[in-house]
């Protein structure tokens, strides 16, 4: 590995031959922004005294539509990660590398969660039990204090899976891993556990990260001309339309939202590889603390309506969403510049097999 695509890892950024892909940055930074704007709208109207219509808190639900991006993606990053430069995949390194990525960050999230609500004194009370369960991000507990973070156990299942599967090789392990998805999806159709991971294990909502796993072998392996990325584009925005028209929640949201997320993803790689990629590339920046974002939006949101209750304050809902989305934004930046970004780096070298032959030479 190249020292550029190491630090490119360290810091979550795609990248492919060293360069970072910019187009899947800009989506990572949209997915989260979305996320954040539905949470402020369900969170803010009763503080602003506006009584939510039908229309509108249908409308911003569109903003769920982030979570099946970033799962998509995720399925993108891992394949691309693992099998688009030469090289063995090792399941031990795997692991390790998505352990400092993903734990770290949330532990000190955490202790920020537990810090403001206590001071608030809204701290929720756990039983030693739940609290290891929600440290260790386990399906029942993951949200307990971080409310989004039960996406973070989807995401620690799926690497699991990946990591012991993928062992088989890019194109076996990568049909492999559709049919273990596929069939534990079967089985949870028929049994309906009621057990928290069984369910999960069973969930539809694993196959977008199939789906973001097949985009990334099809986009490495083959030059796709820029027609097709438009065409993926297009039929994204169509589908998300259909959706949002249809009714989103009257079917799995797996197909509803996945499909068009996958679509999305391809078209959007596509269209970077087969062009220029100016726009993304001065965006792509911001994709950078989406992680971040992603975890600290709801803490930032709590905060404000901690004030406005003291304050007895109430202000325009619209006012309330900018200020705390632009809000969250800048803090998420900021932070993984001052602490994210250099502490992953250090771990990431930490566990480097090169660092560690070097230092035992």
């Amino acid at each position: 590995m190249s020292e550029a695509e190491a630090v490119a890892e360290a810091e979550g950024r795609p990248s492919s031959g060293g360069m970072t892909l910019h187009s899947i940055q800009c989506m990572r930074f949209v997915a989260a922004t979305v996320v954040v704007i539905y949470h402020a709208y369900i969170s803010f109207v009763p503080a602003a005294l506006a009584a939510p219509t039908v229309g509108a808190a249908y409308a911003f639900g569109f903003g769920k539509v982030g979570v099946h991006i970033f799962f998509v993606i995720s399925g993108y990053i891992m394949y691309l990660t693992s099998f688009g430069r030469p090289g063995r995949f090792r399941t031990g390194q795997f692991f390790l590398r998505r352990l400092v990525r993903i734990y770290p960050i949330y532990w000190i999230f955490v202790a920020l969660y537990l810090a403001v609500t206590a001071m608030l004194g809204i701290m929720p009370l756990l039983s030693p039990m739940q609290f290891a369960g929600m440290l260790a991000l386990a399906p029942a507990s993951a949200p307990l204090v971080i409310g989004p973070a039960w996406t973070l156990s989807y995401e620690i299942y799926f690497y699991f899976v990946f990591g012991i599967i993928m062992i088989l090789g890019a194109l076996r392990g990568t049909i492999a891993l559709t049919l273990v998805f596929v069939g534990s999806i079967a089985v949870g159709m028929v049994l309906h556990p009621a057990n928290p991971l069984a369910a999960m294990a069973t969930n539809a909502l694993l196959l977008e990260f199939c789906m973001g796993v097949w985009v990334a072998r099809i986009t490495t392996r083959h030059a796709l001309p820029r027609g097709i990325g438009w065409a993926a584009v297009a039929s994204a925005l169509v589908l998300y339309g259909a959706g949002l028209a249809w009714g989103y929640d009257r079917a799995p949201s797996a197909i509803v939202w996945g499909v068009p997320s996958a679509l999305l993803i391809a078209g959007m790689v596509v269209l970077e590889q087969t062009g220029r990629s100016g726009l993304m590339r001065r965006l792509s920046w911001l994709g950078d603390s989406s992680y971040v974002l992603y975890l600290c939006h709801i803490l930032l949101i709590t905060l404000v309506l901690a004030l406005l209750r003291t304050m007895g304050l109430a202000v325009p809902l619209a006012l309330l969403m900018i200020a705390t989305t632009v809000g969250a934004i800048v803090f998420a930046a900021l932070f993984h510049a001052a602490i994210e970004r250099p502490l992953t780096a250090l771990l990431h070298r930490a566990i480097s097999p090169r660092r560690r032959l070097v230092a035992a030479a």
